[in-house]
């Protein structure tokens, strides 16, 4: 395995297809990082396990949009730390994840 390091200046735009192996781990910070993220992320290929699923209702509810494509897959319109970061519509359960 290959590793890049990549810097980003505060108005710097990425785009690209990355693929990863699956993982409940890289699932939950992909999801929180999609919703700190300006602009649309489209995930595909996410576990159903139950956190999982937890880190889906958050972003659900803290990201500016969100879209379910599928039973994997969803898109995620995010707000950047700038922009004010996640704002919850309304309190999260996010069981034991």
């Amino acid at each position: 395995m290959s590793t890049i390091a990549l810097g980003f200046g505060a108005d710097a735009r990425v785009a690209g297809a990355v693929a990863v192996p699956t993982s409940k781990s890289i699932a939950q910070r992909l999801l929180v990082l999609a919703s700190l993220a300006h602009g649309r992320s489209e995930i595909d290929g996410l576990s159903t396990a139950l956190d999982v699923q937890a880190a889906l209702a958050f972003a659900e509810q803290a990201a500016t949009s969100f879209e379910r494509l599928g039973a994997a897959r969803c898109a995620i319109g995010g707000r950047s730390p700038a922009a004010g970061g996640l704002r919850a519509r309304a309190p999260i359960d996010v069981r034991e994840s």
